[in-house]
């Protein structure tokens, strides 16, 4: 018999309303009721197998992506409307319902988290394996800055694992993040209101003598004035020359930062 989690919800006379931070025990059915529409990994089907409790900044990115393929709006708040959709909307029978794009975005927070999950840090300043590694896939020498390198190869393994080619970017581009924003303004892929900023996002602080200084990635949607963010070259203090890979939360508005989508 094959298990389909919409048969507990059915059984729900009225589904909590979940927001981030949640933890209960319907989010372990929301997590299974995504992975029925393709919003998430097929283990979260398997009854015998565990899935998490608690509400996280990526379940809330799928959530969102399902509510826009419902057209729904993307509030990463599971509500009424996003439980019905749930009963409502035919499962894809293997087919995954996020188009190119959303897939793409999914993917390169994922990564992102994975990578700030490693605790990776400098052995000397802008130095190290894994940072050398990181210079080295933008075509750079070791020792120089590296925060957009690191946010470079976030995308570029994100769109590899999306079996997609990625934009083209010279190797300023990969190093700079005031050439990042010139190139992003250019190929009309630069958004400078927070309510634009997507999760996968780069987020591009303003400040410096070029005008921007520091590239992070964003992984979660903006909210009550500030963005989470995983970020190269950091530190939790928050420098633009720290000494490794961090979980962030960054100021957003237009004269803070803007964001370019790759």
């Amino acid at each position: 018999m094959v298990f389909d989690p919409r048969t507990s919800l059915r059984e729900l006379e009225a589904p909590p309303v979940l927001h981030e931070g949640d933890a209960q025990w319907s989010v372990k059915l929301l997590r299974r009721l995504l992975a029925l529409f393709g919003y998430g990994p097929p283990a979260w089907l398997d009854p015998a197998l565990p899935v998490l409790a608690e509400f996280d900044n990526e379940l809330g990115i799928l959530v969102g992506a399902f509510q826009i393929r419902c057209g729904l709006d993307p509030t990463g708040v599971v509500d009424a409307a996003t439980w019905q959709a749930f009963l409502e909307q035919a499962p894809p029978g293997g087919t995954r319902l996020v188009d190119g794009r959303l897939a793409i975005e999914m993917r390169i927070v994922e990564v992102a988290l994975a990578a700030e999950a490693r605790s990776i840090r400098e052995h000397g300043a802008n130095r190290g394996a894994t940072v050398e590694m990181i210079q080295r896939h933008a075509g750079t020498a070791s020792a120089v800055p590296w925060c957009v390198a690191f946010a470079w190869a976030v995308v570029d393994l994100a769109y590899f694992l999306e079996q997609e080619l990625p934009p083209q970017l010279g190797q300023a581009q990969k190093l700079s993040s005031s050439a990042l924003v010139n190139w992003a303004r250019e190929h009309a892929r630069l958004h400078e209101e927070p309510a634009e900023a997507r999760p996968g996002d780069l987020i591009v602080l303003r400040g410096g003598n070029t005008g921007f200084f520091h590239t992070a990635l964003t992984v979660a949607l903006p909210r009550e004035g500030f963005v989470a963010t995983v970020e190269g070259n950091t530190n939790e203090g928050g420098s633009a020359e720290g000494d490794g890979i961090y979980a962030r939360r960054r100021r957003v508005g237009r004269e803070h930062c803007v964001f370019v989508r790759l």
